[in-house]
């Protein structure tokens, strides 16, 4: 009797195989973590912390004169410390404790000539109400890690609605396209971030480079046309990002646009300067990222450092 179904079976599997070999990589799905500890152990300050998932997808309706289409849906928190997540007197508070929890939506599009444009919006929670001081004091006591003291003074609950854009534009290719130049401005308005910023994305391969609409360079991996999907390469490279910035608002440090009740507050310095660099491959349905992120002095305390962290980001096309 079971020799009956063996037909079936193999059809079935043929089927399935058949099926999976044309199946379009057009979603996907990851997670991003930052963190300060990523660069040095010692470290546990400032930016100290980010953990963020997101869902891209290619909508089925492209406008011709757009090569690619990316839709993406993000959540996450974000955790900001003094020196130290131990400071119960708020007098040694260098820098405020803030958590912000958020989602995102935003759409990227990729064009022939390699240029991108991308805009967004974000709504969330800065204060007690994010959970994230919770959350660090439950992670610090799970792994056994020093006392958390000092949220009680962190900043107040406000809402977070911003809004941003960015604009990218491919200047050059060399080393026989296994390298190249993108000039990239961006900008953020809204009750948490209000800022602009202009820099550089230069990507460093020993392969030929992808196009930036098929490369997890912005978040292109994904694809829709089959032709495309075959002539794709596995990504790795080495990228470094020089980005200078100018601050007008930021929630984390100065507290709420409208509620000034936060119990430690400081200034900004408007001109900062980050540079991010690291590592990106993509093979087949993976993605793995990571990077490190030098940031200048951002709040208006002589006790305040520049400061560093790292990203890794893994994704799963599908």
């Amino acid at each position: 009797m079971k020799t009956k179904f063996l037909p079936i079976l193999l059809f079935i599997t043929i089927i399935a195989q058949n099926l999976y070999s044309q199946k379009l990589f057009t979603r996907e799905i990851g997670i991003q973590s930052d963190n300060d500890t990523y660069v040095s152990l010692s470290e546990d300050k400032y930016y100290t912390n980010g953990l963020m998932f997101f869902y891209r997808f290619i909508p089925k309706k492209v406008n011709p004169e757009i090569t690619k289409q990316v839709i993406e849906f993000r959540i996450g928190n974000q955790m900001y410390t003094p020196s130290s997540a131990n400071k119960p007197n708020p007098e040694d508070h260098d820098r405020p404790f803030a958590g912000y929890t958020f989602a995102q939506a935003q759409i990227s599009k990729f064009y022939a000539n390699e240029s991108m444009l991308r805009f967004g919006a974000q709504i969330g929670i800065m204060g007690p109400a994010s959970g994230v001081g919770d959350f660090q004091e439950l992670m610090h006591n799970f792994i056994g890690w020093y006392g958390v003291k000092g949220w009680e003074y962190q900043i107040s609950n406000t809402i977070g609605l911003n809004i941003h854009a960015m604009y990218s534009m491919k200047l050059t290719n060399y080393l026989s396209k296994q390298a190249d130049i993108n000039l990239y401005s961006l900008a953020n308005i809204g009750t948490i971030h209000t800022n602009i910023a202009l820099g550089f994305w230069n990507r460093i391969s020993i392969l030929q480079l992808n196009k930036t609409f098929e490369s997890n360079m912005y978040g292109a991996s994904i694809v829709q046309d089959r032709k495309i999907k075959s002539e794709r390469k596995s990504d790795f490279f080495f990228f470094f990002k020089p980005q200078v910035e100018y601050h007008l608002y930021d929630a984390s440090i100065q507290g709420g646009m409208f509620n000034d009740k936060s119990p430690v507050t400081y200034g900004i310095e408007p001109l900062q300067m980050t540079i991010e660099f690291g590592l990106m491959f993509q093979f087949e349905r993976a993605n793995i990222w990571y990077s490190v992120t030098l940031q200048s002095k951002d709040v208006k305390n002589d006790l305040v450092e520049r400061y560093a962290w790292g990203s890794l980001k893994l994704s799963w096309m599908i």
